[in-house]
């Protein structure tokens, strides 16, 4: 079980290693607007504004006895992020999945016989989703073993961040972990900047599902998902304050991308991804078929 368990770690390593690489890149770039999506081991999709990007994938042995399935969905637009990951097995078979998505954009405040001095905000991100896990259990241990994961991140201006995570697991052990869970949370930072000198936002949401089943037990189920679709916006910025903690009036927000900071974007409209569509519901009606057969 350790050899399996360890070449799991290796493989899921791999696919994040190469997305962080790509988020260190995105994040070191002095002026940019810009969204970026990641799904498994998919290329990333990048756009000015907005960028999805949908994976579905299924495989079944021709006695039915193993099955494996993985979806992975990411939707980003300045502001406003989504994901959406799930991992499901039968029998032997282990498999994971990722999906990612982020923004970045270079913002200007101005006001009034400011220029030149610093000030500072409050950055903040509503997040809100949910991690499930379930597997089989033939009455002393779990047959099969669930690992969902989440993150964000919010910050810029080089050197401030926030981070928001979740890790919910089904385990091998009787008294495994809660099979699923809310992760609401309101991320908040505060930045300091500089009055008419452009600096960088940014955000990121990421998911992780992982399923894998035991050797040489019968009947054996996992499935892993995490659920974060279109529910991480930026609130409006609405107070701006000198470094002498002072508040500013009158002051304006500009944004490479142009989208607006001042209202925010709970209520921004995010594009949903049609590509896959069909072959989604193909495999899902296959998943039901698979199961008919238990």
């Amino acid at each position: 079980m350790n050899l399996h368990f360890n070449s799991r770690i290796l493989c899921r390593c791999l696919p994040a290693l190469g997305g962080l690489l790509v988020v260190s890149a995105l994040f070191t770039a002095e002026a940019s607007a810009q969204v970026y999506v990641q799904t498994h081991n998919l290329p990333q999709q990048t756009g000015a504004t907005v960028a999805s990007l949908e994976y579905s994938h299924a495989e079944v042995s021709e006695d039915l006895k193993n099955y494996r399935f993985n979806q992975a969905e990411g939707v980003a637009r300045i502001g406003h992020l989504g994901v959406f990951a799930e991992s499901e097995i039968r029998g032997e078979w282990n498999t994971g999945t990722l999906a990612l998505a982020g923004f970045q954009d270079t913002l200007t405040i101005n006001a009034a016989g400011l220029t030149g001095m610093t000030g500072y905000f409050t950055a903040r991100m509503r997040v809100s989703g949910v991690l499930l896990g379930d597997a089989s259990y033939n009455g002393t241990i779990y047959t099969g073993y669930v690992e969902t994961k989440f993150s964000a991140l919010l910050g810029g201006n080089g050197s401030y961040y926030t981070n928001l995570s979740g890790d919910y697991r089904r385990n091998f052990e009787g008294d495994g972990f809660a099979t699923s869970g809310d992760l609401p949370g309101l991320m908040e930072v505060e930045i300091s900047f500089i009055f008419g000198t452009p600096f960088l936002l940014e955000g990121q949401l990421k998911v992780d599902t992982y399923a894998q089943g035991t050797l040489n037990v019968a009947n054996v189920w996992a499935l892993s998902r995490a659920e974060f679709g279109h529910t991480a916006y930026v609130e409006g910025i609405d107070e701006i304050f000198t470094e002498d903690d002072e508040a500013v009036s009158g002051f304006t927000i500009t944004s490479l991308s142009g989208a607006d900071y001042i209202e925010g974007f709970e209520n921004a409209a995010i594009p949903e991804p049609a590509t896959g569509s069909a072959l989604a519901g193909a495999v899902a009606l296959m998943a039901v078929l698979v199961r008919r057969r238990r």
